[in-house]
C-alpha cells in the first residue's frame, strides 16, 4: 500500500518522532518526493536521488551569506618600481579604521610605508607646489611609458595558505594628483581597464539583496537589461574592482612618508530620484564601497585565483 501525507514537512517530522515504525514511514523517500513535487515541482523530476528528504531540507533552507574572513587573516606583499629601480618591496599588514565621512559601514584600509632614498628628487621637496608638479609628471611619464612607477599588491591568507595578485598597475591613466576631495595630493593605481578581476554586482544586488553604497546617501542602481529608448552607454550596472591610492605626507622637514590605501571601487549609475530618468542626469558615480564588500572582494580574489 502506497503511503500518503497531506500535511507539511514539520508535521511529518513530528509524526516520525512517535515511534520507530512511524519514523521508518516518515522517512519514506516516496513521501518526501511527493512533498518536493508539491512545493518544488521541478525537484520531483530529479533522478538517482538517495534521499528526497535531504533535497527538500536543502531547498527549504534560507540562503545565508557567509561573512568573509576578516582583514586580520591577510598579509600583503607590496612592491613599487620605477623602471628597473625597486622603490619598495615589503610584507605589510593593513589596518582598517572607521571612515566617518562615508558612514559606519565604511573603513579606511591603509598602511604607512617608506620608499627608497632618492625616490623623490630633492627639488620636489622644496614646496608643496613642487611636490604636486612631481606627482603630476609621474602620471604623464606613465602614459608615455618613460620610467613609470608601477605598483603590485598581492595578498596571502594564513587560514588556507592562499595567495593571489590583486593589483598590477602603473599610475592610472588620467590621474591628476590635485583632483581629489579634501585637497590631498595622491597617485592612483588600478583602474577599470587594468583590473585583474571584479565582483558580480548583479549577483550581489539582485540575488543576494546587498545594497551597494559609496556613502550613507549614495547608492548604486543595478539593472537587468537596457531600456530600449535610452543610450545603452548610460545604462550600465556597477563594476567593482580593487584599486590603490598612494599619498605623500611630511614626516619631518624634507622627509616624506607615504600612506598606501587599498579600496574597492564601483563605477556605475547613482540611484537618485526616478530610477529611470533621475540617475541619467547624475551620470556615472565613482566611490568607495562598504567594508564588508571589500572583504568579500579579497575573499573571491583568493578563492578564484589563489
Amino acid at each position: 500500500m502506497a503511503l500518503s501525507w497531506t500535511g507539511g514537512p514539520t508535521g511529518l517530522l513530528a509524526a516520525g518522532a512517535v515511534c520507530r515504525r512511524w519514523n521508518d514511514a516518515a522517512g519514506s523517500n516516496h513521501l518526501w518526493r511527493e512533498l518536493c513535487r508539491r512545493d518544488y515541482p521541478a525537484a520531483a523530476s530529479l533522478s538517482a536521488v538517495a534521499s528526497f528528504q535531504s533535497v527538500y531540507a536543502r531547498l527549504a533552507r534560507p540562503t545565508q551569506r557567509r561573512r568573509p574572513p576578516p582583514l586580520e587573516q591577510y598579509q600583503f606583499l607590496v612592491r613599487i618600481c620605477a623602471g628597473d629601480a625597486v622603490l619598495l618591496d615589503v610584507c605589510k599588514p593593513l589596518s582598517a579604521t572607521p571612515y566617518p565621512a562615508l558612514g559606519r559601514e565604511h573603513r579606511y584600509v591603509h598602511a604607512h610605508i617608506d620608499l627608497a632614498a632618492g625616490a623623490v628628487p630633492e627639488a620636489a621637496l622644496e614646496s608643496q607646489e613642487a611636490l604636486v608638479d612631481f606627482l603630476g609628471e609621474l602620471a604623464v611619464r606613465n602614459t608615455r611609458r618613460e620610467s613609470p612607477w608601477r605598483l603590485t599588491v598581492s595578498a596571502f591568507r594564513s587560514s588556507d595558505q592562499r595567495c593571489a595578485l590583486l593589483i598590477d598597475s602603473g599610475v592610472s591613466e588620467g590621474c591628476v594628483p590635485t583632483d581629489y576631495a579634501g585637497g590631498h595630493e595622491q597617485l592612483e593605481f588600478g583602474d577599470f581597464e587594468t583590473r585583474l578581476f571584479s565582483l558580480d554586482a548583479e549577483r550581489l544586488a539582485l540575488r543576494e539583496g546587498v545594497e551597494l553604497k559609496a556613502g550613507a546617501d549614495l547608492a548604486f542602481l543595478v539593472v537587468r537589461t537596457p531600456a530600449p529608448s535610452w543610450d545603452e552607454g548610460w545604462y550600465l550596472r556597477p563594476e567593482l574592482w580593487l584599486k590603490a591610492h598612494l599619498r605623500p605626507y611630511l614626516k619631518a622637514p624634507r622627509e616624506l612618508g607615504w600612506a598606501l590605501e587599498l579600496l574597492l571601487e564601483a563605477s556605475g549609475c547613482e540611484a537618485v530620484g526616478d530610477p529611470v530618468h533621475g540617475w541619467a542626469q547624475a551620470g556615472r558615480l565613482d566611490g568607495q564601497l562598504q567594508h564588508e564588500l571589500f572583504l568579500q572582494a579579497l575573499n573571491e580574489a583568493l578563492t578564484m585565483h589563489g
